[in-house]
């Protein structure tokens, strides 16, 4: 009787254990916080139709203002550069991208890397052009330059969730010294000049490498982004106290408690280590925000159910701190992808124990688990961001 009811006891706890995991999406949101491949196709899209729109303008724009000659203008329309040769999109193309999404994902890197190489020496001309004539087009260059940059954002985000990077990226070289000495304005005019534009005189980065940013960059827009985190976290937290548990005698019981999924020890590490190791600690940061958002994945779900109930619920609260998360991994995602890496190890929901998921709708633990799971978020939010703070003055 004792095992047949020991047999009872254990189906009935997973059955409750798949009924709460079957409630949750399939995908693990954290593993790709930048999107699965459907939205980010879509979104590499859409700046490709931003791209094209503001091209095309430009180069209309250009050709009226600056050679004007209608035969001049469909000579140069059938002209292209080696490095910038059309691509001839053909049915056998099409398969092999349809077959290979992540081979398509880097031949589009590479075409749209090529043409940033060119768009940044046309850039430096112009400016050189404004110093002695008021009418430039430095405004819409720099637009197609920053459409462009968005486009290889996209991209690489979408390989990053293939768990691949782009390899043998375009350099400058690819831009001949020949193309690059000649003064644009005054060949596409008549008779020709030509000045020497030096390469030194580019910034010694090659942004298409990295259209995010190097990692003084990301490492400040990671701080920027964990301290909105932090500021939303902590609210989140006196509103959830002060509504939902009230007795201060409480607070000050649960305040120290610790889920060990979501403790927070960063300030325990040697930061001449992480230093040296900038990687780990982006890996590390990765890794414990997840179990963050995991958590808050099982608070907005449960909230959700209360909420049929008529309690008072702060789904909307969850669901911010949820998503300020995301915006962090998000940013810490494309650090390690700009060193050259890529995330292969994520957590899962196991993290988050049965007894915390599963509290058989008894309110008053839901609300402990609630505020416990908050606190402990915050508390983990300001450790990460004092460690990197700390990286960012000592790089």
């Amino acid at each position: 009787m004792k095992q047949v009811a020991t047999h009872s006891i254990a189906s009935l706890a997973f059955i409750a254990m798949i009924h709460i995991i079957s409630s949750f999406p399939v995908i693990e949101k954290w593993r790709s916080p930048c999107g699965n491949q459907s939205q980010l196709v879509l979104e590499v899209i859409s700046k490709l139709q931003d791209a094209v729109k503001l091209t095309n303008q430009t180069r209309l724009n250009y050709a009226e203002k600056r050679i004007g000659n209608p035969q001049m203008i469909g000579l140069l329309n059938g002209s292209h550069f080696d490095g910038l040769k059309p691509e001839i999109i053909t049915d056998s193309i099409v398969s092999s991208a349809i077959q290979n999404v992540t081979w398509w994902h880097i031949k589009s890197y590479n075409i749209i890397s090529s043409a940033a190489v060119y768009l940044e020496q046309v850039i430096h001309n112009e400016t050189i052009y404004h110093q002695t004539h008021e009418n430039t087009f430095t405004e819409e260059f720099t637009k197609m330059d920053k459409t462009l940059y968005s486009v290889l954002c996209k991209i690489q985000a979408a390989l990053s969730q293939l768990g691949r990077l782009v390899d043998n990226v375009p350099s400058r070289d690819i831009m001949s010294n020949q193309i690059r000495s000649i003064d644009n304005y005054s060949y596409l005019h008549s008779p020709l000049l030509t000045t020497l534009l030096p390469l030194v005189s580019l910034s010694m980065d090659e942004r298409w490498k990295s259209p995010f940013g190097n990692q003084s960059h990301l490492i400040s827009e990671t701080i920027s982004t964990l301290q909105i985190a932090s500021k939303i976290a902590n609210q989140t937290r006196l509103n959830y106290g002060g509504v939902m548990i009230q007795s201060t005698l409480v607070l000050h019981d649960i305040n120290n408690t610790i889920f060990p999924a979501l403790k927070a020890d960063f300030t325990e590490m040697n930061i001449s280590h992480v230093i040296q190791n900038v990687m780990w600690l982006h890996m590390e940061s990765y890794t414990r925000l997840s179990s963050a958002v995991i958590f808050l994945e099982q608070l907005v779900h449960d909230e959700t159910v209360l909420s049929k109930q008529k309690e008072k619920v702060f789904i909307k609260e969850f669901t911010q701190m949820e998503e300020q998360i995301y915006k962090v991994l998000r940013k810490i995602q494309l650090a390690v992808n700009q060193l050259g890496k890529v995330i292969l190890t994520y957590q899962s929901r196991d993290i988050m124990p049965y007894h915390l998921r599963h509290l058989y709708n008894n309110t008053s633990y839901i609300h402990h688990r609630n505020y416990i799971t908050v606190n402990n978020i915050w508390i983990l939010i300001q450790r990460i961001q004092i460690v990197y703070e700390e990286v960012r003055q000592l790089l």
